[in-house]
């Protein structure tokens, strides 16, 4: 169901689990409390397989984020009894970790090197046809920011004319090189 727990953060793994269907996220909580998100998966994504691989507890909890299906696979089983069998099986994990090790690769660069103002035009850039399926607290989660800060920095580029948010939250980006060039800039005032 939506918002039950798949596991914990530092639970031992022992299973290796399929989506099947729906998508659950993968976050770590900050000492002040707040979740940060360092994946969300999709059905036909494996979950938990950096940490059956490593024999490591799993990094962080993974939570459901709508009502989901999952398969739970023995890992050992799995291990001798297919990956290695087919070795194919094998080279579709390696290209999954590496999927996901992108993803981790692109939130550590988004923290250090982008302030609030890049990292809401660029999440602006890249989902432009998703952005109104997703509410704003949903949104500042993934980008680590908080609700009130994405809010005003959203009406600072509406004022500025450089996007439009209809009624329906349907989102149109007018100045398309305006954005990009603001993303590219080094020194761009925080926000307060």
């Amino acid at each position: 169901r939506r918002g039950d727990i798949l596991f914990y953060e530092g639970d031992m793994s022992t299973h290796l689990y399929l989506l099947l269907l729906g998508s659950v996220s993968v976050y770590k909580k900050r000492v002040s409390g707040a979740n940060v998100i360092l994946h969300t998966l999709r059905e036909g994504e494996m979950v938990g397989e950096f940490a059956n691989f490593g024999n490591l507890p799993y990094p962080g909890t993974a939570q459901f984020q709508e009502n989901s299906e999952v398969l739970v696979i023995d890992f050992e089983r799995f291990k001798t009894d297919l990956l290695l069998v087919y070795p194919e099986i094998g080279y579709a994990m390696i290209k999954c970790l590496i999927r996901k090790q992108k993803a981790l690769m692109e939130i550590i660069h988004n923290e250090v090197a982008l302030c609030a103002e890049q990292k809401i035009i660029k999440f602006l850039l890249e989902n432009e046809a998703i952005f109104a399926k997703l509410k704003y607290f949903q949104i500042a989660s993934l980008l680590n920011t908080a609700p009130e800060t994405l809010s005003r920095l959203l009406s600072k580029l509406k004022k500025q004319k450089l996007i439009h948010i209809d009624e329906k939250r349907t989102l149109t980006i007018i100045e398309r090189n305006s954005l990009e060039e603001k993303l590219k800039l080094k020194k761009i005032k925080r926000a307060l």
